[in-house]
Order: C-alpha cells, then sequence, then structure tokens
C-alpha cells in the first residue's frame, strides 16, 4: 500500500475540502509524466476506478459543473454546465462551535465555585496545521461574506446567527484557483526550458555520433515502431482541466466583497507601537487555547493553562491517561472533558486499536509480574536460616 494512501486517510480527516483537492492535484502533478515522454512511473493504484472516484468526489465537494465541449450552447445549458461553489464544511466544525456556546451558556447560568481552575477553555488538535483552521474557523464563523442577491439577507435572520464557514471557505477557493492558475504557468516553462536544454544535447550528440550514408541501421524492435504499436506518448494520467471561462465565472462569483475587505490579515511581525493604546492582557478564564499533542509537554500544558473544559478535538489516548493524572492529583481543580470524533471511520478505528494495544500491555505485565521470581533480601535471609536450622538439626 502507498505511503500517501495512509497519508489521504489523514488528509481526509484533518483537512478542509480544499485544502485536500488541493493536496490530490499535487499527488496527480508528482505522478505525471513530462509532456512528450512516455516513461510511467505512476503507481499503478492511480489508474483504478477507486482512484478515479477519489478525485471526482473530493473536487465536487469544493465545486460542481463540468466544462461544456461545445460550442454553441443555449442559455440555460450554459448555466447547468456553470461551475459552481459548494464548499463542504468539516461536520465537527459546527460542533465545536455548539460546544463552544453550550460552554459559555454553563459558565453564565451555572457558575461553579471558585477553585483553582483558571476557567479557560483548551482544544488539543493532532497537528499545528489543524490548530491553524480552528482559529480561523472561530474567528470568522460569525462573518458573512453579504448577500448574493438583493435582499436575501433580509429573509432569515437565524441563518445568520448560526456559525459557517462559507467566509473562510470562499478566500480558501479564491487563493486555490490562483495556485492552479500560476502552478499550471511555472510547470509550462520549467518544461520548455527543459525541452530546449534536451534538443540542444541531442543536436550537438546527432552531429558528433553519425553514421555511413549506405549503411542501413538495425533497431531492435524496430517493426513494431514503425507500426506505431505500444502506448502513446504521454498516454498515462490526464488532469481534468476546467475551462478557463467557466473558471472565471467561478471566480467572479466567490469575488472579494467589502466585508472581505475589512478583514484584517494576519501580522507576522508588529513593531509595537501604541502598545498601550491597542493591547491589553486578557483574564485567563476569557482565554480560549487551541493547542497541538504534544507528548509529555501536555502535563506542563495543563499545569500552566490550568484548564476547567478541555475539548479533544481528535481523540489520543495518552492525552486522556495525562487528563485522569491531572485530575487525580488536583481535587481542588473541576474539569470538564469534551471527546470529538468521527463515528464508524477509521479515526475512530485508530483510536480503538490503540485502546486495545495498551490494554494488551498492561495484560502482559500483570502476568509477566505474577509469574517473576522474588529475589528480596528478607527471602535470602529466611532461605539462609532455614538451611543453617537444617545442619544443626539433622
Amino acid at each position: 500500500m502507498p505511503g500517501w494512501l495512509t497519508d489521504n486517510l489523514s488528509a481526509l480527516l484533518t483537512y478542509d475540502a480544499v485544502s485536500f483537492n488541493k493536496y490530490l492535484d499535487t499527488i496527480l502533478a508528482a505522478h505525471q509524466p513530462p509532456p512528450g515522454s512516455n516513461r510511467q512511473n505512476q503507481s499503478p493504484w492511480l489508474f483504478l476506478d477507486s482512484a478515479n472516484t477519489i478525485f471526482e468526489s473530493a473536487k465536487r465537494r469544493v465545486y460542481t459543473g463540468k466544462a461544456a465541449e461545445g460550442e454553441s450552447l443555449t442559455e440555460s445549458e450554459v448555466l447547468s454546465e456553470s461551475l459552481r461553489p459548494v464548499l463542504e464544511e468539516q461536520p465537527k466544525w459546527s460542533l465545536l462551535a455548539e460546544m463552544l456556546d453550550e460552554i459559555e451558556g454553563d459558565t453564565y447560568f451555572n457558575p461553579v465555585i471558585q477553585d483553582d481552575s483558571n476557567g479557560t477553555i483548551l482544544v488539543m488538535c493532532s497537528d499545528q496545521s489543524t490548530c491553524r483552521q480552528l482559529r480561523e474557523y472561530l474567528q470568522t464563523m460569525h462573518v458573512r461574506p453579504g448577500p448574493l442577491n438583493e435582499g436575501e439577507g433580509e429573509e432569515d435572520d437565524e441563518i445568520d446567527t448560526k456559525p459557517s464557514a462559507t467566509f473562510m471557505m470562499r478566500r480558501k477557493l479564491r487563493d486555490y484557483l490562483d495556485w492552479k492558475k500560476n502552478f499550471a504557468r511555472v510547470s509550462a516553462s520549467l518544461f520548455n526550458e527543459n525541452q530546449k536544454a534536451l534538443n540542444g544535447y541531442k543536436d550537438q550528440s546527432a552531429a558528433k555520433t553519425k553514421g555511413p550514408p549506405n549503411k542501413r541501421r538495425r533497431v531492435r524492435g524496430g517493426s513494431a515502431a514503425a507500426a506505431g504499436g505500444g502506448r502513446a506518448v504521454n498516454s498515462g494520467l490526464q488532469i481534468a482541466e476546467d475551462k478557463a471561462s467557466q473558471v472565471a465565472s467561478l471566480m467572479a462569483e466567490i469575488h472579494p466583497t467589502d466585508v472581505d475587505a475589512a478583514q484584517k490579515d494576519e501580522i507576522a511581525v508588529d513593531s509595537l507601537e501604541g502598545m498601550e493604546d491597542y493591547f491589553e492582557l486578557y483574564e485567563m478564564k476569557d482565554l480560549l487555547v487551541i493547542h497541538p499533542y504534544d507528548g509529555d509537554m501536555d502535563e506542563h500544558v495543563l499545569e500552566e493553562v490550568r484548564p476547567r473544559y478541555v475539548v479533544m478535538y481528535e481523540p489520543d489516548a495518552a492525552f486522556i491517561r495525562r487528563i485522569e493524572v491531572y485530575r487525580s492529583s488536583h481535587d481542588n481543580r473541576n474539569i470538564r472533558v469534551y471527546f470529538m470524533y468521527y463515528g464508524g471511520s477509521v479515526e475512530e478505528q485508530r483510536y480503538l486499536s490503540a485502546v486495545r494495544k495498551e490494554k494488551d500491555a498492561f495484560t502482559r505485565l500483570i502476568k509477566e509480574k505474577g509469574v517473576s521470581t522474588c529475589n528480596s533480601p528478607q527471602k535470602l535471609l529466611l532461605l539462609t536460616f532455614l538451611e543453617h536450622d537444617n545442619h544443626d538439626n539433622p
């Protein structure tokens, strides 16, 4: 089983729809032979129907529609064949937003007695990319890109209050389409440069090794080559491309609005000018910390943050044991844990497999300790005393 198939399972659970489709595009580009070449280095799995199903399903999660082949199309056919954004959201996103609303309501309507906890909400993820994804979602889940049609925003106010990743996904789709256009341009320019270099090298080699004028050169397998048999040049995997006009219409549909322009970009470096006017220290009870699993360092995170609510966005058996130790070590700290996973998925199977391995390891350790010999000093002293007593009283 190729390694990238295993990576696909993890990417399907953690990546958003646009990032996952982009990831599959890079896999196809990596296995695609260069134009003009008939060398086939692809994994055989890519030629199966199941691979095509994965690529098509990933694309339909981002946008639907297919490039029309004919030029004379009616207006209804053009609308039916145009590309439309779908932007499927991860199911865990809305569930995480509901958990945070529940925690906020619980802290407001059912305040607990003040204890040693800080009241912080700690969200634990698998890696830094998932942390960035959740941070962007939580920052923009109540931002709306604006009504698509006039008067649409006044029809139902309840829809606007529900958390949604539409704003984030539209921005990701715009970045993806720009990346795809630039990637195709860079690939074509690199191929042209390489092709020119190869043609110059072939011309020099042909001038040096020119054969006699009246002798026929025998080529092994020449008859098959002359008959045009074999595989056609570049007949392997082909990346499905959409028409430029339809991509342009899709870009026009998700073009940046005034709301997008009003959003602040991420600041990598800040001079901290006017720090007293624009910055302040938040209380720990108002913080939401998103942190990746980091082995033994998770114990230090729990001790430093002292959270009252812990959301395990992805299951991790080792972190559950650390939570149990943390709770038993601090009786004066109340903590509530939320556990999230996709039921019936590979994520659940991985977690159950980790728990099964842990159980088997403890069972094996208990059995080994149960049958092992005891060589304690007290037992050795008792054996020496009994042997000495037997010699004195035969």
